[in-house]
């Protein structure tokens, strides 16, 4: 993907929304998570002033998929500012797929738990967590494209084509 690869706010929390499965009638409450990292100093790099169309970047987005995939985990939020960096960096420098995460910093114990070495940690697939959220902006983008394209039509006193 290129740098020019923007996402706006509502656009990454619809895809976040689609990948996590949240309802509408929660959409409030799942987006102050994300207004809750950046008041605890998470991608302070991106923000824009009142008024401005915040956008993200394709690392931007990176560290906002592990940042909620920890927290969907039991991370706790003040942890998880710090943990996803470290996390995306460890996979960027080492090209792995995965990266193992201490158990320091979550309220409950994962699910997804395995023992390494002396340590137990939660092991988790960057790679996969990564592609996943760019394939909910791009389904949540053509979804959005369909209902303008829809309405349009509406507003013109068009038929949508039945499939047939």
């Amino acid at each position: 993907m290129n740098g020019k690869f923007n996402v706006k706010t509502e656009e990454l929390l619809a895809a976040l929304a689609y990948e996590y499965a949240i309802p509408g009638h929660r959409m409030v409450a799942f987006a102050s998570r994300l207004r809750h990292l950046h008041r605890l100093g998470f991608l302070c790099s991106s923000r824009v002033g009142r008024g401005k169309v915040q956008t993200y970047s394709v690392q931007d987005i990176q560290l906002v998929a592990v940042a909620f995939y920890l927290q969907s985990q039991g991370m706790r939020p003040e942890i998880v500012v710090g943990a996803a960096d470290t996390v995306l960096c460890e996979h960027l420098r080492h090209k792995s797929d995965c990266i193992t995460v201490t158990l320091s910093g979550f309220d409950e114990i994962p699910k997804a738990v395995v023992e390494v070495g002396s340590h137990c940690g939660l092991v988790v697939n960057v790679a996969k967590i990564i592609e996943r959220l760019l394939e909910a902006i791009s389904v949540t983008r053509a979804h959005r494209g369909d209902s303008a394209k829809a309405q349009g039509m509406r507003a013109a006193g068009q038929r949508e084509a039945v499939p047939g």
